[in-house]
């Protein structure tokens, strides 16, 4: 689709009025025939709703807000629509719509093109005040300007811009300061030059096309790129302006601004709203925007993952029409409360038609609220899960009270994960290895301290620890390991578990040494020391780091085809014998010897001397010596070999292993350190013979060092001007300004370009051009400095021949009270040409408050101090325009001192200056977002260097935002270099894709959920905590491990059924065992299957009565049948659990068919008993009763005879004994009547 405005504008026909607005249908751009015809200046117009010019047909305003997506969906809408004036006339006309996008398919604007009302005449074109097209007529005040020659050159020449003017036969008639410094050539003026001479050949004719159309009267403005001597490049912004002389053009101003900050302001915006966008659409949250009419503004792809629709769907919905269901929820009142009281709110909440339980975190914003929404279902249902299984773990501890461990020291039975295996380089499918397979892989010297770790753990000594140990890596070499452990006690406070972890820092520890290493290096380094000495220094450091008998540095010639011996260091006798039998070997061609081959091949090389293959040049004095091996490392600067380290060993040691990670890693730096020492003696030796003057001065005014350039361009030698302070060498008149910028440089300034006069020895004044430096050294300065006398002469004669116009100037003559304004000025002021200035009416251009303020300060502190002044300002033009102007002014004063006139100069920068102020609100919106993250969030760029690291991301790493800007991210993380984040984040980066995975970080000792995004400039990275949602996943494993085996382990049968279909869902060893059947048989059966077919009935009965009571235990004795038929009592517990998802009972079935049949055994002979007792007391009773009845009556018959008195007596007696006995025997049965007995 067409997105020029300007020439849609330029085709519209008669009778059509185009009005454009932004996406938000506010008024940007007003035609002079939309205000002849509906009544409205353009600043009334200017950033209203569109919805001011339609009406309904009763004259009340209408909003088009039904216009839009059809204008969206089809790209053009046309419709008759009423319309209505200023004055309220109401007419209507056709009205087109049309939706302009970018090429990214952005919607930027919206063209509305209004037909005129039937009948109504085109409006005629606006006239100026000033004349025909715009020209502003020549004032009373134009002589007087044309005689301020030296004026004008001034001014021009301090505006922040390069300005000239050129002939119609584009000879330059007129340049300022820079734009000579720009287009002339080895000092030459440009004036007079043709434009052609002044331009690359394409350049003139790439930009013929505006030449042509600006000596044909349009004034032309275009882009484009300079690239400036210091071969910094800038954006441009060019202007062509023709200068009528009646209606023939006579010439043209040409005027360059420099917009570079602009430019990279927006080109920063364009980056961080791609950043944003790509990461709404990327992150794990749903995001939406909802307006205050709680309609949908805005929605992620997430958050259309979450509701199952596409984003876009939503978007202009009411929230209750698409989720009626909504209404009166928790989040439907948070948000309402957000929008009323403009507060942030956190809130989760369960929707059920969607079975979605979310975590909402609320944003006020300025179109309503922000809401990001994260599917937290997940961790809802684990938390269940997690309490169901612990209340089964509870429930099933009641039947059993077994134990597990996973190192059981009384036992020793020991548990290993699948990485235990695996770092010792053992199989994981294979059983745990014996603790003597296990010592044989750590190093000889450690085996004995876990010999003695063991005892000490079980003599109570040890209860925790943390140590290093000296392990055999799976891949054969030497690593080293963390081991930490603690011991879990019982109630007696004896050893029963241990828990242990190993860790492999190999790296850690090589880094560690490697850090040492290159901070020595540096340090020798940066001392005074010739490169032969610091090189012996790093030989003997790395001789006490790296045990070898020897070591040599050798450095590669300046056509790389050679190697020479530079520096050698030896720490035992041998190696001084090797040095001194191999004394004339020195260097060697490329591919030589185990120098040569390191060179040639650029990496790293190990040789034994008995290696009959290995080419060594001194094999025999190295044998001699008692040497065994060597070990190189080529040295590199950038990508190039510059040397190689070489170490020479006297034993062939195992650890040897851990060195060639140890010094491969600091061979960059090494060959980089040593680049530079080499560098820094050839500077030196540009020092001295350089053609320009440098040298090193220190603040208190004294030479400390200068090079024969110096001493011959002066004409003094070094010891006259070491000796005597700068003063002595300076023309007079320079003095003072020497001293301000020594003072500027006391005050923290770096660097200052300036100009003066030095007189030599001989009395010949010399203009020279400085660059002053500070030094790294407190107190000192470093100047470099030119001849500068010829171009200072030239440009002195090019000044006195400059007469041309002020433009864009202003000046206020204090003596006279009179202002003078210049034709530029003027226009920008929006004044006719007889408008006289004044102090108080150019006051008035800038309203009442800051910047009219700030103009009197600038003009009040020019005249007082005498410093030249510059503010950005607003002023209101006379025609009522607000603009953003950058005003320079500058005091003059007499010889008295006193301050006759202010003179400056005015350039319009509105567009640039509210450009500006776009850029940096887009970009404090964009930092909000980034800020208002629940999670955190960081980005680097392609090189690993941290670019953006928000306030979550400060809170749960504790790291500040300034602590890691600008960092290499792995220099603030080296431990992640062993982790999964290492492979992850850099397998993002590389393939361009993005990662989602889940890592520990042991200095925060917390698991993170990562989500990595490439993006153009490098990655974007997501990270929550998710070390609680671990911690809920492995009680949950914990828990089903613990459920799992007391079930299974139990000695009693027991099962789980479901309560639906009846249904066994498990069983366990036990019950299998003594029922009889298969697993698999016993799950496919139901509770029914292990009933008699006559208890089938009782069955239904008793599941009947616990559903409709809801018990959750059930007690009582059943029958069951086995699956050999036979029939047993059973003891049945159960109790209500749920299981996978499923309503269950979890049953505990005790055998009691034998203690069934003895206590029938008992109750049959405690029958027997009392019907025995009932015979006693009964039958055997009543013959004693009638014994015991006439006993006495016999007695009465002789109560004389005492022999017969004392039988009877003893018959009695005997037979109250009886019936006592009977008696009793009846108490203890109970049994006190046949109907007992029965």
């Amino acid at each position: 689709m067409n997105n020029n405005i300007d020439e849609q504008a330029a085709s519209t026909g008669p009778g059509l009025t185009m009005v454009i607005t932004n996406p938000f249908w506010q008024v940007q751009s007003w035609s002079y025939c939309a205000c002849a015809r509906y009544g409205y200046t353009e600043h009334e117009a200017l950033g209203q709703n569109i919805a001011f010019l339609f009406a309904d047909a009763a004259g009340k305003p209408l909003y088009c807000n039904q216009n839009i997506q059809p204008a969206l969906a089809g790209g053009t809408l046309t419709k008759r629509q009423s319309q209505i004036t200023k004055a309220g006339r109401v007419f209507e006309t056709e009205v087109t719509f049309t939706a302009l996008y970018d090429a990214n398919s952005r919607l930027t604007t919206y063209q509305i093109m209004l037909q005129a009302p039937d009948g109504e005449a085109e409006p005629a074109p606006l006239q100026t005040d000033s004349g025909q097209n715009g020209q502003a007529a020549e004032g009373p005040g134009s002589g007087l300007l044309a005689q301020k020659v030296q004026f004008i050159q001034t001014i021009t020449d301090n505006l922040p811009a390069m300005i000239a003017y050129y002939s119609a036969g584009l000879q330059c008639l007129f340049a300022n300061q820079p734009y000579q410094d720009y287009f002339g050539h080895n000092g030459k003026s440009v004036i007079g030059c043709h434009k052609r001479d002044l331009m690359h050949p394409a350049e003139f004719n790439t930009h013929q096309q505006h030449l042509y159309q600006v000596l044909a009267g349009n004034a032309q403005r275009f882009e484009r790129n300079f690239v400036k001597n210091t071969g910094e490049t800038i954006y441009t912004l060019t202007q062509y302006l023709p200068d009528f002389d009646g209606h023939a053009v006579k010439g043209f101003y040409s005027l360059i601004y420099d917009i570079s900050e602009v430019k990279e302001a927006q080109t920063e915006v364009a980056v961080k709203a791609t950043q944003i966008a790509d990461l709404l659409e990327n992150i794990d949250d749903g995001f939406i925007t909802i307006d205050f009419e709680l309609k949908f503004s805005y929605a992620n792809k997430r958050m259309g993952q979450l509701v199952n629709m596409e984003p876009t769907a939503l978007v202009g919905k009411h929230i209750l029409a698409l989720f009626p269901e909504a209404e009166g929820s928790v989040t439907f009142k948070a948000i309402q409360k957000a929008l009323r009281q403009r507060e942030y709110i956190c809130n989760e909440d369960y929707f059920a038609p969607l079975d979605l339980w979310q975590e909402n975190r609320i944003y006020p914003s300025a179109g309503g609220v922000s809401i990001f929404i994260r599917d937290i279902s997940e961790r809802k249902r684990a938390d269940d899960r997690l309490r169901q299984y612990n209340e089964r773990f509870r429930l099933m501890s009641r039947a059993t009270n077994d134990a597990l461990f996973e190192w059981n020291l009384e036992t020793n039975e020991v548990w290993w994960s699948e990485s235990h295996f695996t770092l010792f380089g053992f199989d994981p499918k294979g059983p745990v290895p014996s603790q003597h397979e296990w010592l044989q892989r750590l190093h000889p010297n450690e085996r004995q301290m876990f010999i003695d770790l063991d005892k000490r753990i079980r003599e109570k000594l040890v209860f925790s620890w943390q140590q290093e140990v000296v392990y055999l890596r799976a891949n054969q070499t030497w690593g080293t390991l963390l081991n930490r452990g603690f011991v879990v006690v019982n109630a007696r406070q004896q050893p029963v578990r241990i828990l242990a972890s190993f860790m492999d820092i190999t790296d850690r520890k090589n880094a560690e040494r490697q850090k040492e290493l290159v901070a020595y290096i540096s340090q020798v380094f940066n001392e005074q020391t010739s490169l032969n000495l610091a090189l012996q220094q790093v030989l003997q450091k790395a001789l006490e780091h790296g045990g070898a008998t020897l070591a040599e540095i050798w450095l590669t010639s300046a056509d790389q085809q050679r190697i020479i011996l530079e520096a050698k260091s030896a720490r035992a006798p041998q190696g001084h014998v090797f040095f001194d039998d191999s004394a004339d070997i020195k260097n060697m061609a490329r591919g030589e010897g185990l120098p040569g081959t390191t060179l040639a091949a650029g990496v790293s090389q190990f040789w034994r001397y008995d290696d009959p293959d290995a080419g060594f040049v001194r094999r025999g004095p190295a044998i001699q010596a008692g040497l065994k091996s060597a070990f190189s490392i080529p040295l590199f600067h950038n990508q190039d070999v510059i040397g190689v380290l070489i170490q020479r060993f006297d034993t062939d040691d195992e650890l040897l292993s851990l060195y060639p990670g140890l010094f491969e890693a600091i061979g960059q730096h090494l060959g980089t350190e040593i680049k530079n020492k080499q560098l820094a003696q050839q500077l030196q030796q540009v020092f001295d013979c350089a053609p320009d003057m440098i040298c090193i001065a220190g603040t208190d005014s004294y030479f400390k060092k200068v090079n024969p350039a110096m001493n011959a361009l002066l004409g003094y030698t070094t010891e006259e001007l070491l000796s005597m302070p700068i003063d002595k060498f300076l023309h007079p008149a320079d003095v003072a300004g020497k001293n301000k910028r020594m003072q500027a440089f006391a005050q923290g300034t770096q660097t200052i370009y300036f100009e003066n006069r030095y007189i030599s020895k001989s009395g010949k004044i010399i203009w020279l051009s400085w660059t002053v430096s500070r030094a790294l050294e407190d107190g000192l300065l470093f100047c470099v400095g030119k001849d500068v006398s010829d171009k200072k002469e030239l440009q002195m004669m090019l000044e006195k021949a400059t007469d041309l116009a002020r433009i864009g100037g202003w000046e206020a003559d204090l003596i006279l009270g009179k202002v003078y304004w210049s034709a530029i000025t003027r226009q920008i002021m929006e004044v006719d040409a007889g408008f006289e200035p004044d102090i108080q009416k150019s006051l008035d251009f800038y309203g009442e408050g800051q910047h009219r303020r700030q103009m009197v300060e600038a003009i009040n502190r020019a005249i007082d101090k005498g410093i030249r002044c510059y503010a950005e300002l607003q002023i209101t033009t006379a025609k009522g325009k607000i603009k953003w102007v950058r005003v320079v002014a500058e005091a003059e004063y007499n010889a008295e001192g006193v301050c006759i006139r202010v003179h400056g100069s005015f350039q319009d920068i509105d567009k640039l200056k509210r450009a500006e102020i776009a850029a940096k609100v887009a970009l404090a919106e964009k930092k909000a977002i980034l800020e208002s993250l629940g999670n955190g969030f960081f980005a680097v760029d392609r090189r690993w260097v941290t670019t953006y690291w928000n306030s979550t991301a400060e809170k749960t790493t504790g790291r500040l935002r300034h602590t890691m800007l600008g960092k290499y991210f792995w220099d603030s993380y080296p431990e992640l270099k062993t982790r999964e984040s290492y492979k992850q984040l850099n397998s993002a980066m590389e393939m361009g894709r993005a990662v989602n995975f889940e890592d520990y970080s042991p200095s925060l000792d917390t698991w993170f959920g990562i989500s990595a995004y490439p993006t153009e400039n490098g990655l974007s990275v997501f990270f929550k905590d998710i070390t609680e949602r671990k911690r809920t996943v492995w009680a949950l494993q914990e828990s089903e491990k613990r459920y799992s085996d007391l079930f299974h382990l139990s000695p009693q049968p027991m099962w789980v059924y479901d309560m639906a279909t009846l249904r066994f869902l498990d069983v366990n060893v036990a019950a299998l065992q003594h029922y009889g059947y298969t697993r698999e048989a016993f799950l496919a059966m139901t509770i029914r299957d292990i009933r008699p077919a006559e208890d089938i009935t009782l069955l239904e009965k008793t599941l009947a009565e616990s559903h409709a009571e809801q018990n959750v235990k059930l007690h009582g004795v059943f029958r069951h049948r086995k699956m050999n038929g036979e029939i047993i009592q059973v003891d049945i517990q159960s109790n209500k659990i749920s299981y996978k998802g499923k309503q269950a009972k979890v049953v505990l079935a005790s055998d009691v068919t034998d203690r069934l049949i003895y206590v029938k055994a008992i109750e049959d002979q405690n029958r027997k008993l009392r019907e025995i007792s009932w015979i006693q007391s009964h039958v055997v009773r009543a013959p004693l009763a009638r014994i015991m009845g006439l006993v006495p009556l016999i007695n009465a018959l002789n109560p004389s005879d005492p022999e017969q008195q004392l039988i009877f007596s003893y018959i009695l007696q005997s037979a109250r004994e009886l019936d006592q006995v009977i008696g009793d025997i009846t108490a203890v049965t109970g049994v006190g009547s046949l109907e007992a007995v029965s």
